[in-house]
This record gives structure tokens, C-alpha cells and sequence, in this order.
């Protein structure tokens, strides 16, 4: 059979139209694929829900779905698919979330106790009930939870629980104050030992061993590079290859602390600077520091997934005394910061599309 030559051209031209079109849509979406070189930010505010007048974002995960808090005590999930909806209504705080969705905090009960929880799938799992206070702060992609619970003799310690193993301390640190803050998928767990600030790291193979030099272990990603601050105020991170090191602080800073680092390296840290203002900043080998705009205010940041998002709150607005018009407090919103890719990281892409503009002009000619 025949074909119409011009119904051809016609086809043609509608799927060079389609790809360039899903291209550009595929750079912009809120998540990519892969992480991306990123010299600036651009920052979407997520809003809040109901008569909550703040919210406050806490983590995010590879498929951009973000977990966070409520000014009216509940806690809510977002993705960009449906936006944001309730997680709990009750009384609740979230700390971290994995690649699976599952969330963990702790859940706040009307005797003024408070007990380490996991939300998965809408179902709520309590994991230390036999503790008087507890608070899940990790969780990683094989859903093994770590934080730290509040014994009867006032002290906290270091917890891991799994679905196989159920509730336990991190082992030898069962009669040593201690908290769990990360634990990567390897199962390697970190945190601090007492008051003294001492970070560990802890895993199977190796046992319990102490960081030294490292005041605060905040996070560990799935190379056992562990981030937070070192003994003379600076941003640093500790693996087992490198040992300890320190981020050099700008001019203008009097010290920093590295909160999160990413799979790629990436960190995410605080500094204050030598007015006592507070600044946020963006580290990796390549690119060195990056000084985040303080164009969105008083904003705080407060995880990072393996794309390089971004997620935190921004200041939103200030609430005023109706009668006597004196500021009363401010409102804050969740927000997520989506990397502004370099031209660089672009070409790749560029590349294909007129590559397949090509082919479509060529078979058409033909």
C-alpha cells in the first residue's frame, strides 16, 4: 500500500516534536535521574496543610519524595505527583525517610512520653514500647533504624531495630550514653559517645571503634565517610582510607559543621560567620565550596538525596499583633532546592536530541 508522502513528513516532524518536547521536560522535572553539576539553585516552596501556618521539610529520598513536620504537631509527606498530604495526624516528628517511603521519628503520647516510630505504608510501627522515651533519627534502604532511647537510670543510649532482629542497643555502647544519628546501607552505624563529643562509628566487622578528632558524627553515606565537626570548629569528614579531614573555612567564618553528605560525595553544612550570622553551603571534590544565596531569607537546610535536591524551610512570612502590631513570630515553609544544572552537564543531552533530529530529517528526505 501506498503512503502519503506528506502524512509521512507529518509523522516525522510529530515525533521530533515529541522527543524535544519530553527532553526539555525530563531536564526540568523536579526528579532527574542522575546527579547533576549545579551552579546555582532554584528553591519551590511546598506550602503547608490545613491550619498549619508552618512546615518544615526534614529529608528526602532518591525518588523525591520528601518527609517533614507541621506546626500543628502532625507530619506530612510530599511528592511532586500528588503534593503534600498527611502522614499522622497525631502528635509526631519525622527524621528521615529511605527509597521504600518508609519514614521514621518518634510519636508524642498524651502522658508526655515519647517512643522511636516508622510509618510505612500507613501502617504505624511503635519500636521501642518498653522504653520511656525514644527517637528514631536513621534509617537506611534495608529498613534497619537506629537512634537512641532514654532508660530508666536517665541516660540515653545507642538503638538499632529491624524487622528480624527487633529493638536492641547498638552493641558496646549498652552501658555508655550514646546516640545514634545514621546508619548507611552497608549497616555501618554513626553517632556520638556521652557528653564528652565523641563520635563512633560502628559496624559487624569492625565492632565499635571511636572517631578521633571528630566532635560530631551527623550522617554516614554508603562509602563509611562519616561528616560533622572537628575539634577546632570545622566542617570535616572521616573515612577509613583518608582518615580525618577538615573543610578550610572561608575568611569570613568563624566555624562550620557538615550535617549531610550524599553517595556522591556532596556535603551539606552550616557556618557562622564572623558577624554571627548564619550561612549554608554546598561541598564536593570538584566544585570545593559553594556558598548558598541568602536570598530566601532565614532558611535551613536539612537533607540531601543522591540527585543533589535539596530540602529544608524558608522564611515565609511574619505574623503580627492584631492591635498593637508588634511582630508575634514567623511562619516558616517547607522547601526543596532543585539543582540548576551547568551548560556542561547539558551537552551530553543536547547532543542526543540533535542527533535524533538528524536521523528524522535524513529518513524523511529519503
Amino acid at each position: 500500500m501506498a503512503t502519503n508522502p506528506s502524512f509521512t513528513a507529518l509523522i516525522y516532524r510529530t515525533l521530533l516534536q515529541v522527543s524535544i518536547a519530553t527532553s526539555a521536560l525530563l531536564v526540568l522535572m523536579t526528579c532527574q535521574t542522575s546527579a547533576l553539576a549545579a551552579d546555582s539553585y532554584r528553591v519551590i516552596d511546598l506550602g503547608v496543610l490545613g491550619i498549619s501556618e508552618s512546615s518544615y521539610a526534614r529529608d528526602i529520598n532518591d525518588k523525591c519524595e520528601i518527609a517533614g513536620d507541621l506546626s500543628d504537631s502532625s507530619t506530612f509527606i510530599w511528592d511532586a505527583a500528588t503534593g503534600m498530604r498527611y502522614l499522622d495526624r497525631n502528635y509526631s516528628e519525622v527524621n528521615a525517610i529511605n527509597n521504600s517511603g518508609q519514614v521514621v521519628g518518634r510519636r508524642v503520647y498524651t502522658d508526655g512520653r515519647y517512643r522511636a516510630t516508622m510509618w510505612d505504608s500507613g501502617t504505624v510501627h511503635e519500636l521501642g514500647a518498653f522504653h520511656l522515651f525514644s527517637i528514631a533519627y536513621g534509617i537506611n534502604n534495608n529498613g534497619v533504624v537506629v537512634g537512641h532511647s532514654y532508660k530508666s537510670n536517665f541516660q540515653n543510649y545507642s538503638f538499632m531495630w529491624s524487622s528480624a532482629q527487633g529493638f536492641c542497643d547498638v552493641p558496646g555502647l549498652s552501658s555508655t550514653q550514646s546516640y545514634a544519628y545514621s546508619i548507611n546501607d552497608n549497616g555501618q552505624v554513626a553517632g556520638r559517645v556521652g557528653n564528652a563529643r565523641t563520635s563512633y562509628i560502628w559496624d559487624n566487622t569492625h565492632g565499635l571503634r571511636l572517631i578521633d578528632g571528630l566532635y560530631e558524627a551527623n550522617d554516614i553515606n554508603n562509602s563509611g565517610t562519616v561528616v560533622g565537626t572537628s575539634q577546632q570548629g570545622r566542617a570535616a569528614m572521616w573515612n577509613e582510607t583518608s582518615g580525618l579531614r577538615e573543610i578550610d573555612l572561608l575568611p569570613n567564618w568563624r566555624s562550620a559543621i557538615a550535617w549531610r553528605i550524599n553517595d556522591v560525595g556532596q556535603v551539606v553544612g552550616e557556618a557562622t560567620t564572623l558577624n554571627w550570622d548564619t550561612t549554608w553551603f554546598v561541598w564536593d571534590e570538584t566544585h570545593g565550596i559553594q556558598v548558598l544565596p541568602q536570598t530566601w531569607g532565614d532558611a535551613r537546610i536539612c537533607g540531601i538525596n543522591n540527585l543533589g535536591q535539596m530540602v529544608g524551610y524558608i522564611y515565609h512570612s511574619t505574623v503580627y499583633e492584631p492591635h498593637y502590631g508588634y511582630p508575634m513570630y514567623d511562619t516558616y515553609h517547607a522547601a526543596l532546592w532543585q539543582p540548576v544544572p551547568e551548560p556542561s552537564s547539558l551537552m551530553p543531552l543536547l547532543v542526543g536530541i540533535s542527533s535524533f533530529g538528524v536521523i528524522a530529517w535524513s529518513r524523511k528526505s529519503a
